[in-house]
């Protein structure tokens, strides 16, 4: 729900590029992406799966693409996409005095993104 909240039209992002290394980003990914989105898998997490509900799936045309290897002009044109302000990824700065309900957060499923700890805080 917030992914789509963050979208201006409320109804998430035509894309979702997937570079996780855990298979649950993969697993709700769909979810995120509006009607006829694409979900581009590029992460390789061991052993994951992806398991989306089929009705959901086929009635919002929702699109999986893989994407093993790319080349410069790809590696350019990503960057491009950054320095537009297409991509956005989410994160959050904590102190090393959180870390702990970090790693609860991360047990429970409940991190969208990206934390950063900042060893000073």
């Amino acid at each position: 729900a917030d992914v789509k909240a963050a979208t201006p039209d409320g109804q998430g992002p035509a894309a979702a590029l997937l570079v996780a290394v855990q298979e649950k980003p993969f697993q709700q990914a769909a979810q995120y992406v509006r009607s006829k989105g694409v979900v581009v898998c590029i992460g390789l997490p061991p052993d994951a799966k992806i398991s989306n509900p089929v009705f959901d799936t086929v009635i919002r045309m929702v699109t999986f693409k893989g994407s093993y290897v790319g080349n410069r002009a790809d590696t350019a044109e990503a960057l491009d996409f950054f320095r537009r302000g297409l991509i956005h990824v989410p994160f959050k700065t904590v102190g090393l005095s959180e870390l702990q309900s970090v790693f609860d957060l991360m047990e429970a499923g409940k991190i969208a993104g990206r934390y950063v700890v900042d060893t000073s805080k």
